[in-house]
């Protein structure tokens, strides 16, 4: 049986919302993939490598879904995560499409780049801002790390991704707005 277009593309995304809830498992589980207490950040990874092989508005749905994820995961004000990731991914979908080829490499920069931002953001709006004593050694001791770590997990959820979106990809035709 061979699957339509519209099919494929429902597939595709089927596949995209599993994986984020795996990332979610993984990034959820207490000591998994724990070092020094330092974790991955899972869904950020996933969210950046569906960014860079999906268009603009496809990336800020995945960097929405994500964000969501994130803020029910990590128990912050519900939306912080999501509005960034969405605008983040949004950027990142745009800049994959016209400027970066999209390789292991550029998403390994581009993770990298994403979670610093977005760690940096987290810690200036939740520790910096409110004078929290000490807090630069989260900054230096969990946060950053944990960007380091998740650009070095990256390369599992882009081949997992890639190889969906290979899977599913359908034939260029005329586009209708």
């Amino acid at each position: 049986m061979k699957l339509t277009p519209g099919r494929k593309y429902a597939l595709r995304w089927v596949g995209y919302s599993l994986l984020f809830l795996v990332a979610f498992l993984f990034q959820t589980i207490p000591n998994f993939l724990v070092f020094w207490d330092v974790r991955p950040l899972w869904l950020i990874a996933s969210a950046v490598v569906v960014s860079m092989l999906e268009k603009e508005i496809p990336a800020a749905v995945a960097g929405l879904i994500c964000g969501i994820l994130m803020d029910m995961a990590d128990g912050r004000l519900f939306g912080f995560f999501s509005l960034m990731m969405m605008v983040l991914c949004c950027v990142l979908g745009f800049l994959a499409l016209y400027f970066i080829r999209t390789n292991l490499y550029s998403v390994l920069v581009a993770v990298l780049s994403m979670c610093v931002a977005v760690c940096l953001l987290d810690f200036f709006f939740f520790h910096l801002i409110w004078g929290v004593e000490e807090s630069w050694r989260l900054l230096v001791f969990r946060l950053l790390p944990s960007c380091a770590y998740t650009a070095l997990i990256a390369a599992g959820p882009y081949y997992l991704f890639r190889l969906l979106w290979l899977k599913t990809a359908v034939e260029e035709g005329p586009e209708f707005y």
